[in-house]
């Protein structure tokens, strides 16, 4: 059997592993409690009393402050390790229940979400062992980007399909769309309050990624690397609009809506 062939039979026995289906479950479940940790993160920071960035590197810095943090953040290491291998596993066999004229489609967005839970669980490992990056990390690629050929426009794209990224999840959000990735218990629907929770969580997490979106943007057209930054740089930037109290202090409470709605995600997700 070819190299390819070896591959795709394990990605195949992938998605039958009742075990990895429990794990990748529990990456949801991780995916939550990072959220709420970030929105709580954000409030915090529109009132002024910030512990921490308000983003994946705070919250793993808060699990780890924790009692018993470090099992924690093996726990979400774990989850997201799994839930990473899962959604590569679709992108290299397909996955199950989609339309042939959007498998392709479907299939790269599996191999991104895959690539995103690895970055995440590689982090999270960093900070479980006690080595966790320090700030300014998304300023230094950018900058070192911008030094390539034609640099600051690879950033500006970057820029628009994280915008692209935010306004995806504000449609999908506001139209509901989520509701496709879940399956209801004993062939019903799943309750309101996970719907509610949906919504606004996909809303504003929407909103702060166009915002960071924007940020690299706004870097790659002035050239000025510091412009560029993470979802704490978005955050902020929205603290400081006309009402950004209110607005951070809203978007934050929605981001915490979402980590709810992925703890219901573990349960009801279509794995």
């Amino acid at each position: 059997m070819s190299a390819r062939g070896q591959a795709q039979g394990a990605a195949r026995r992938a998605q039958h592993s009742t075990g990895l289906r429990a794990l990748a479950r529990g990456g949801y479940a991780a995916s939550g409690v990072v959220h709420l940790l970030i929105g709580w993160l954000a409030v915090q920071l529109a009132l002024g009393s910030s512990s921490g960035s308000a983003d994946e590197s705070g919250a793993f810095q808060q699990l780890a402050s924790a009692p018993g943090g470090t099992v924690a953040l093996w726990a979400v290491t774990l989850g997201f390790a799994a839930l990473a291998l899962w959604q590569l596993a679709e992108a290299a066999v397909g996955v199950p229940g989609v339309e042939d004229a959007t498998e392709a489609a479907a299939r790269v967005k599996a191999a991104g979400k895959g690539v995103l839970y690895g970055v995440l669980a590689f982090s999270a490992a960093r900070y479980a062992t006690g080595d966790g990056g320090g700030g300014g990390q998304q300023e230094s690629l950018t900058a070192k980007l911008m030094q390539a050929p034609a640099g600051r426009w690879l950033v500006v794209a970057v820029g628009l399909v994280v915008v692209g990224v935010g306004v995806f999840h504000v449609v999908k959000g506001w139209r509901k769309k989520f509701l496709e990735d879940l399956r209801g218990t004993g062939g019903g629907s799943v309750g309101a309050a996970v719907v509610r929770l949906g919504q606004i969580g996909y809303v504003a997490k929407g909103v702060a990624l166009g915002v960071l979106g924007g940020l690299f943007v706004a870097a790659g057209v002035t050239h000025d690397a510091d412009k560029a930054g993470g979802l704490d740089d978005a955050l902020q930037a929205i603290r400081e609009q006309p009402f950004g109290t209110v607005l951070l202090v809203v978007t934050g409470v929605g981001i915490a809506a979402y980590g709810v709605y992925s703890f219901a995600r573990a349960r009801y997700a279509k794995l």
